[in-house]
């Protein structure tokens, strides 16, 4: 038991100290995969819980032999149209969009030391959406914040870690 809240410390260390290569690295994302500048009004904070409420998130798991990671996307379906220029968005492009923001998001995570000299590499799974229901993300730490683009559309963003 012990051992496990040094881990969850060393995780919180981690997460804390690289607030800025988290928020940074989705700024960029966005920027290389849709050429669309974001902003981020508030610090992203380290939290255990995570309580998405938008109606389409994404999320995508990775691990290596010591670490598993979970990042998750969550944006409103409305906030989606708006950000790729369309009037509707079906499940299947939103997939595609969000798996590959994810793939994007992690690709330059992993191309950070500051992260990699902790957790090491770590390889992604395939991303899955969920579409119009309320998802209840797992009680594990992770750093979380929004990316806004216009007036008030937001993407939401959480990249969580747990020692195996």
């Amino acid at each position: 038991m012990e051992n496990d809240y040094i881990a969850h410390i060393d995780i919180k260390n981690i997460l804390t100290s690289l607030t800025d290569v988290f928020m940074k690295t989705g700024i960029r994302s966005i920027k290389a995969l849709l050429g669309i500048e974001c902003k981020i009004h508030d610090i992203w904070e380290v939290r255990t819980k995570t309580v998405c409420c938008s109606n389409v998130v994404m999320t995508m798991g990775s691990s290596n032999d010591n670490y598993q990671t979970l990042l998750i996307i969550g944006i409103e379906q409305k906030s989606l149209c708006k950000l790729l220029g369309k009037e509707d968005v079906s499940p299947k492009f939103a997939l595609d969009v969000l798996g590959e923001l994810g793939n994007t998001y992690c690709a330059i995570l992993m191309d950070s030391k500051e992260l990699t000299q902790y957790i090491g590499i770590v390889k992604q799974s395939i991303p899955m959406v969920y579409v119009n229901g309320q998802s209840y993300m797992p009680c594990i730490l992770g750093i979380e914040g929004k990316l806004y683009f216009g007036n008030d559309d937001f993407i939401l963003m959480r990249y969580a870690i747990q020692k195996k």
